[in-house]
């Protein structure tokens, strides 16, 4: 009974992932699109591990040990919320096109996430790269305190602040370096 239900989980999957756009997905949901086939397997055969039934339903329960299984470490809140809303419908049970479902969602907030954290890289670059005249990727202490002098900053602030940003003390940030290590 088991292969049965990978089988199907898999057929499903397929059907999925050709036919999503047109009548799979939930109403207003098109982040199911952003999966792609290799997901979606790597899903089906994650969640048929959990649906002991084979009928393509999980009780909410298995969330957890499914994203786990995954290599994902959901927050625990994120579970909490997900479970409280699932019960305020009346429902204990996740569907497999809701996992799926759940999943793209989950990614396209990931891909967002990565998005702002390259602009916000590319901002913090932009602001020194104003003060590299050689454009030699360093910017001398010495301006970047100047700088931030006139933002109202104490100079203890700013020690601390330059100290962080160049830890060898060489006199120069390295601020490339610097903005990928704070976004990090």
């Amino acid at each position: 009974m088991r292969s049965r239900s990978i089988l199907s989980v898999y057929f499903f999957s397929n059907v999925i992932g050709c036919c999503s756009a047109i009548f799979v997905q939930p109403p207003g949901s098109h982040a199911m699109e952003s999966l792609s086939q290799t997901e979606i397997k790597e899903y089906s055969e994650a969640f048929s591990m959990y649906d002991d039934e084979g009928d393509g339903v999980i009780g909410l329960d298995k969330m957890g040990p499914i994203l786990k299984s995954l290599g994902l470490e959901p927050f625990p809140t994120w579970l909490e919320t997900l479970q409280q809303q699932r019960r305020d419908e009346g429902e204990d049970t996740v569907t497999y096109v809701e996992f799926l479902s759940l999943m793209a969602d989950n990614k396209t907030t990931a891909q967002k996430a990565a998005q702002n954290e390259n602009k916000r890289v590319t901002a913090i670059v932009e602001a020194f790269a104003s003060f590299d005249t050689n454009d030699t990727g360093l910017v001398k202490n010495d301006d970047v305190r100047s700088a931030l002098l006139t933002l109202g900053m104490t100079d203890g602030e700013i020690t601390k602040m330059i100290t962080h940003m160049d830890p060898d003390g060489t006199g120069q940030i390295k601020y490339m370096e610097y903005a990928e290590h704070i976004i990090l």
